[in-house]
């Protein structure tokens, strides 16, 4: 378990990386970037630099092994949520009421995917009731269109649910669905994740190549 240190301490993380013959060079850098990242991104780059810095602070020698995880796992868990939205856009665009589907649920766990996009710390495991209590206490930064986005995406989903299960119009359940994938779509296009996906590689990428590890990355 991480003891994450005080942001105050940030700038002197840094330079501790950098000069510090114990710790791997790739360290120096993966903080120095995810500390200069935009804060309405991916929650996995901020749980990252947590770790990066908690790390650099304590007494243990970061290998380049030890900085390879942390960022292995962000990029996984980024690359995750990111594949459940492409596939559920790709299938809601054929056809709508995708949206609605009883065999493949996707009020359970959508709400949650989107908001981690945007910085929000999600659970994984799947509440399709996660949103209604979880919208109040949500800290927004500076990217509010993002969380009005998806508040009215659950609207939106609970909306056409109701005219779906019902089975009295389903005309109306169709429009609520073709609703909520506009506006998922628009959130995943406001994402500002994929330049930091790059950047993460290239370091894991340097890492191996000046380590000399050939499996670890």
């Amino acid at each position: 378990m991480f003891n994450v240190p005080p942001p105050e301490m940030g700038p002197q993380l840094v330079a501790m990386a950098l000069r510090d013959t114990r710790h791997h060079p790739v360290m120096g850098r993966a903080i120095t970037i995810l500390k200069g990242i935009d804060s309405n991104t991916h929650v996995a780059w901020k749980r990252a630099l947590d770790q990066l810095e908690s790390l650099c602070a304590s007494d243990t020698t970061a290998t380049a092994s030890d900085v390879g995880a942390i960022l292995l796992e962000a990029r996984g868990s980024y690359l995750i949520d990111d594949d459940e939205l492409t596939h559920f856009l790709r299938k809601a665009k054929k056809e709508c009421l995708y949206v609605l589907s009883q065999k493949y649920p996707v009020r359970s766990w959508l709400t949650q995917c989107m908001a981690r996009m945007f910085g929000v710390d999600a659970p994984s495991v799947p509440d399709e009731n996660w949103w209604t209590t979880a919208r109040e206490q949500i800290e927004l930064g500076d990217d509010k269109r993002s969380f009005s986005l998806t508040d009215l995406a659950w609207r939106r989903l609970i909306e056409a649910g109701r005219h779906f299960e019902s089975g009295g119009s389903h005309k109306k359940a169709k429009i609520g669905a073709k609703r909520v994938i506009k506006l998922v779509d628009k959130v995943y296009r406001r994402q500002k994740n994929e330049p930091i996906f790059d950047l993460i590689t290239d370091i894991t990428l340097d890492g191996q190549e000046l380590s000399g590890l050939d499996s670890n990355f």
